[in-house]
Parts: structure tokens; sequence; C-alpha cells
């Protein structure tokens, strides 16, 4: 069981709180970890967000917010949706996390309203070397970090054949890195999940 400390009257996290700006992608990962293949486009509402997030730094705080998705950059919105998480308060800084293949043609803007932007490199299906090179310089002049990431293999995180197996599903649970050891609390719809999926 996670114990999580409390400084100034807050529950206080050294990791990030999730904010799924979209449920779709523009790739077909088999094995997304948020679904995104199987699951409808639908876009956060930063109104929404924002409400979410604010009520939330009442009592919690993180050490930064991660919008991702799906691919955030999809989102028509998004300049819109960081400005609004940013007046929050709820995390230290934005981390945008994109698969980057839409980060050279999107929302010119996001650039000066995040710290952080991580790029997941998949076989098959990254970004240029080229192109990478194009993203760290502009990352350089706009003082943002860029974090480009191999993800040579993926885990499997959802069936769509479940289980009603008590003691297979408390396994999964116990063993679930991504709720006990990354801790990739998720903000989504008025409702705080201690994992994405």
């Amino acid at each position: 069981m996670t114990i999580y400390p409390i400084e100034n009257g807050k529950i206080s996290t050294t990791t990030a709180c999730e904010v799924n700006a979209v449920q779709h992608c523009n790739l077909r990962c088999q094995s997304c970890s948020h679904l995104s293949p199987a699951l409808a486009p639908g876009f956060a509402d930063p109104d929404i967000v924002e409400r979410d997030l604010s009520t939330l730094a009442e009592v919690y705080s993180a050490r930064y917010v991660k919008v991702l998705g799906g691919e955030p950059l999809l989102h028509p919105r998004l300049p819109d949706l960081l400005r609004r998480i940013g007046k929050t308060g709820v995390g230290g800084y934005i981390k945008l996390c994109t698969n980057g293949v839409l980060l050279d043609s999107r929302h010119p803007e996001l650039w000066d309203l995040v710290s952080e932007i991580e790029i997941s490199l998949y076989p098959g299906q990254s970004i240029s070397n080229d192109v990478l090179d194009r993203l760290r310089n502009r990352a350089q002049r706009h003082g943002v970090r860029l974090k480009p990431v191999l993800v040579p293999v993926f885990r499997e995180s959802f069936s769509t054949t479940g289980t009603s197996d008590g003691k297979l599903i408390e396994r999964i649970y116990r063993t679930c890195e991504i709720i006990h050891r990354w801790q990739c609390h998720t903000v989504q719809d008025g409702y705080f999940y201690r994992c994405p999926q």
C-alpha cells in the first residue's frame, strides 16, 4: 500500500497527475496502454479539466501534470487546455507526452505553454532523426526540455475477454507497476483514478 505524505495540508506525490487530452490516436499500436485503438474519438473539455484540477488542487499536489492521450496533439483546443491546466496550480509544471508525428505541424503556441515534451519512439512508427533534430532545436529556442523515449516493447495492459477469476484479478492488481510504482494518477470527468486504465 502506498502512503503519501501530507505537505502544507495537501496530499503530496513526487510523480504526475495525468490528463487525457484525447481518447484516440493517429497511430494504432495494438498494445496501447490507454486503449486508444479501441476507443472512439473523444476530447477533454477544457472547462471540466480546469474545474476538476482546481478542486483537486485544494487537497492534492503533484510534481507535474502530464498531458497525454491517445495523441494529445489531435485536440483542436490543446493550447486552451494547457493554459487552463497551468492556472490550477495542481502541479509544478506541464509535461506533454506525444508520439511526435504531428509535433512539427500542430499548435505552434504549445511550445510556450509546457516545460517538457516527451516523445515516445515506437519501432516502425517513429519520427525521423532529421525531424527529431529540428524539434530539439525548437525546444532549445523555447526553453523546453525535449525527452525522446525509445519504447522497444509493449506490455499487455488490457484484455477484451476479461475474467471472473478473483485470484487472478487480485494478483494483477497487486503486481501492477502503474498503480504501485509509477503512480499514474488520472483525473477525468470529475473522477480521480489511481491508474489510467
